[in-house]
């Protein structure tokens, strides 16, 4: 049995890939940030911890430690594939992956939302 205490940290995801990749990370506010993986420091050692992905993405997005909602990397094939986003208040929208092509540093509205409503 593991017991955490207290300020510990743990794995919530792990994802397999290259370092000429993008891991898109998506935003409670409905932006979708780039991170190339290469830009990801490497943790060395077990016991090593990493780095906050938060802390990766630009200033403007830093400010809610809790505004991260997933995070995926971008596969090659963009045209095929689709992503579905679905906020609290019950709304779900399909969105071709091409639209992440050419994400750029400052990132990219994806949903805009109504009121009360956020990514799920």
């Amino acid at each position: 049995t593991l017991v955490f205490e207290e300020g510990d940290d743990f794995v919530e995801q792990t994802l397999f890939t290259t370092t000429h990749k993008t891991l898109v990370v998506l935003t409670r506010s409905g932006k979708a940030y780039p991170v190339p993986v290469h830009e990801i420091p490497p943790a060395t050692g077990r016991n090593a911890k990493g780095v906050p992905l938060l802390t990766l993405l630009p200033p403007s997005a830093q400010g809610d430690r809790h505004a991260i909602v997933t995070s995926f990397v971008l596969p090659d094939d963009l045209e095929t594939l689709s992503l579905v986003l679905l906020t609290t208040e019950g709304r779900a929208k399909r969105l071709p992956l091409s639209e992440f092509a050419d994400l750029t540093g400052r990132g990219l509205v994806i949903l805009k939302f109504k009121e009360e409503d956020q990514l799920a």
